[in-house]
């Protein structure tokens, strides 16, 4: 058993390692995202909740029937007191009685039919509403992320990158320090010269075991937001370079802003609906409602434990009627329910206005973003190149012994911090489209 147990151990830890990596680009990331996302499985869950609900409230306009079944066994049968004189006794006296029996059983059935009322009427049009919302919502959730999954799926690539250009850099260097230290070894430069390369060497490594930690963290980051187990291997099939050439950039800049298709502006509208129906709701309260019903009973009273005798006799009873409720006086309550329902409504149309404006607002700023964004990545672009041409022609000049050591991590450090902000303003350029195709995208 225990052998059998270990190799059972063993077989699933083999399986684990065996597991194939998933490539994803990042349209495959987001698609994947949309159907296996926590949160996006839930807003599927609420607008099916959503229409749950619509039919239940259908349902209270439609015929109710309801039964009851009650039994009463009378340990004791209660007494009566009876006017002895109606027995032929004395007037003042009373005669003790009992009536009824051990045993009784009632069973009962009601059929109500809902004729009007007016909250039904309303709170059938509202139901419809919320699932409209709910739906609305869903997609709301989906956009945002949709974004979301962008902006992970950038970090990952810009640690990639980073962890590739310090790789690059490393092999340079560990090149340049054998260099010189077999140079030092000639007594041809100081031994500051050999410190400064081992301490150059020394940070860049210490900065390589930092990213590598990144890459690991912002890749389970990734898969944890699209829905992915953690233990699944991944890898990006999309790189920063193909992500920028791809971009379209007279596409979103000549694009026309829509605030009406907006699903923030559409929710809006969805909740001032459902504010609407609050108001028709409450002043519903003022109107009359009317209920008809039919009801069957039978009754059986024994001496004796035996309701299922058929040749025992029941009593039948049956009736049927309309229930008419008139609201006449409530002391002010529906007036305030009113009014209270008003002043709601009052403020989601405040709302509306801001997100108007608001709206409005995003789009310009995030146009804005993106054509800075669009300069600066240019620009980097050519000072990354500026600056990788100077560090290789330092490197050279170093090992001729023409440049010192000050210059060379003078031009390092201009190479790296090039290097940074071109990286930097990709992910900008990239995380700036983004925004403005969330704030154009129509619904």
């Amino acid at each position: 058993k225990i052998i059998l147990l270990i190799t059972g151990i063993m077989l699933s830890f083999c399986h684990i390692s065996a597991q194939e990596a998933i490539q994803l680009s990042l349209d495959g990331a987001v698609k994947y995202a949309l159907e296996n996302n926590y949160d996006i499985i839930n807003s599927h869950k609420d607008v099916e909740i959503s229409e749950k609900q619509v039919s239940a409230t259908m349902a209270i306009g439609f015929p109710q029937i309801n039964a009851n079944l009650d039994y009463t066994n009378f340990l004791k049968l209660p007494t009566s007191l009876i006017p002895a004189e109606f027995f032929g006794g004395e007037p003042g006296e009373f005669i003790e009685v009992q009536f009824g029996t051990e045993h009784n059983l009632s069973a009962e059935a009601t059929l109500t039919q809902l004729i009007f009322n007016g909250s039904y009427i309303v709170g059938l049009q509202a139901a419809k509403e919320v699932v409209d919302v709910s739906r609305k919502m869903m997609i709301k959730n989906e956009t945002e992320l949709k974004q979301t999954v962008e902006n992970a799926y950038y970090v990952v690539l810009v640690t990639e990158e980073t962890l590739t250009i310090i790789d690059s850099t490393l092999a340079t260097l560990y090149k340049m320090q054998w260099e010189v230290s077999e140079t030092f070894k000639q007594g041809f430069v100081e031994d500051t010269d050999v410190d400064q390369i081992d301490l150059l060497v020394s940070e860049l490594e210490a900065s390589r075991i930092n990213v590598n930690k990144q890459v690991q963290i912002t890749r389970n980051y990734l898969k944890f937001i699209i829905g992915m187990e953690i233990a699944q291997p991944i890898i990006l099939a999309d790189n920063l370079e193909s992500l920028i050439i791809s971009l379209n950039e007279d596409a979103l800049l000549t694009d026309q802003f829509d605030y009406t298709r907006n699903i923030n502006w559409q929710l809006i509208q969805g909740r001032q609906h459902l504010k609407k129906f609050n108001l028709k709701n409450e002043k519903a309260q003022y109107l009359p409602s009317m209920v008809g019903f039919l009801s069957v009973s039978e009754n059986a009273q024994r001496s004796k434990f035996n309701f299922f005798d058929v040749e025992e006799q029941w009593f039948r009873t049956s009736m049927f009627g309309v229930n008419l409720s008139i609201p006449i006086l409530s002391s002010g309550q529906r007036k305030n329910s009113v009014q209270k329902a008003r002043l709601e409504l009052e403020q989601v149309q405040v709302m509306d206005r801001q997100v108007k404006e608001g709206l409005l607002l995003e789009f310009e700023t995030s146009r804005s973003n993106y054509q800075n964004a669009l300069a600066v990545y240019a620009q980097n672009k050519k000072n990354v190149a500026t600056a990788d041409k100077i560090y290789r022609k330092t490197i050279l000049k170093y090992s001729e012994g023409v440049s010192s050591s000050m210059d060379l991590l003078q031009s390092y450090n201009q190479y790296l911090n090039s290097q940074s902000s071109y990286i930097s303003s990709m992910v900008a350029l990239l995380g700036a489209k983004t925004a403005l195709e969330k704030v154009l995208t129509k619904y």
